[in-house]
């Protein structure tokens, strides 16, 4: 297997505030975590509901 720095393109350090600013994400890790466990736990009833009723797209 190969180093998966090696995938990444030259300038993701450079040009790291230009990537998370597209994609609306915090360059800081802790901000980035507080996000997901503040959405989480709607997104876990949203599943929840979702298998319940039967729309959740999966097979039965």
């Amino acid at each position: 297997m190969g180093d998966p720095e090696d995938d990444l393109p030259g300038d993701v350090e450079s040009a790291s505030t230009v990537h998370r600013a597209a994609i609306r994400q915090p360059e800081d890790a802790e901000e980035f975590a507080a996000g997901l466990k503040r959405r989480m736990p709607d997104g876990l009833d949203g599943l929840s509901a979702a298998l319940a009723d039967g729309s959740a797209g999966g097979e039965k």
